[in-house]
């Protein structure tokens, strides 16, 4: 099983509400299947944030306010070799340079993978848990060290990895830590904000809190 070194994950906003449909065919059928041709790419998706999800976020943040999609792509080597590999599978056609202009980024982390954790209810290793299939993540972003307790043996949460800050970084760093759901995130989006509220001061370096959905090809229709 390839070891998980990095993570990498884009919070963004597509500000023309046209737009959704023709950037997640260009995404999911172009980009994405050749950001999984990267040797050191061992996964690689994106969810949205849809209207239901976004009703339950936690939003600390201004910048977050409007984020579409979340994009991430598991590492199992250099974080600079990756970003270098990302840059040569761009192409200049016309299409796709409109479709990359159309997106606003509110937040870019690649973060050195700390730790992962599986609930045994899954019974798959710490280390399978990300590449377990799921239908949507909880993705909690802090600044400085994370300090709200795990989610972990909640309902419908099957698991989690946690990247922070590589040895660069952000002044201060930026943690995001990911918890795959394998229950309808819209379903459970009210537990999970709750159960990271009533931990009082321990989310104080909590910036953005959300539900988003596992995207499935064709079914392109949230904000429609």
């Amino acid at each position: 099983m390839r070891r998980i070194e990095f993570g990498a994950w884009v919070f963004f906003e597509l500000p023309d509400p046209e737009s959704h449909i023709a950037f997640n065919s260009w995404h999911q059928l172009e980009y994405l299947p050749t950001v999984k041709t990267i040797e050191s790419v061992s996964s690689s998706a994106m969810w949205v944030v849809s209207p239901d999800c976004r009703d339950y976020s936690l939003i600390r943040d201004a910048k977050f306010a409007d984020v579409h999609y979340i994009w991430g792509a598991l590492i199992d080597d250099d974080a600079d070799s990756f970003e270098n590999d990302l840059d040569r599978i761009d192409t200049n056609s016309l299409d796709q340079i409109k479709l990359k202009l159309s997106v606003t980024e509110r937040l870019r982390v690649i973060g050195r993978h700390r730790e992962s954790s599986a609930s045994t209810r899954t019974r798959v290793s710490d280390k399978a848990i990300s590449y377990r299939p799921h239908l949507g993540v909880f993705v909690v972003v802090e600044t400085g060290a994370p300090t709200h307790a795990p989610l972990i043996g909640l309902p419908g949460v099957a698991g989690s990895s946690q990247f922070g800050p590589n040895e660069v970084g952000t002044d201060p760093p930026e943690y995001v830590t990911v918890y795959w759901l394998d229950d309808d995130p819209v379903d459970i989006a009210l537990a999970l904000i709750k159960a990271l509220r009533d931990q009082g001061e321990a989310t104080q370096n909590v910036l953005y809190a959300t539900t988003a959905e596992t995207i499935y090809p064709w079914e392109w229709d949230w904000f429609e």
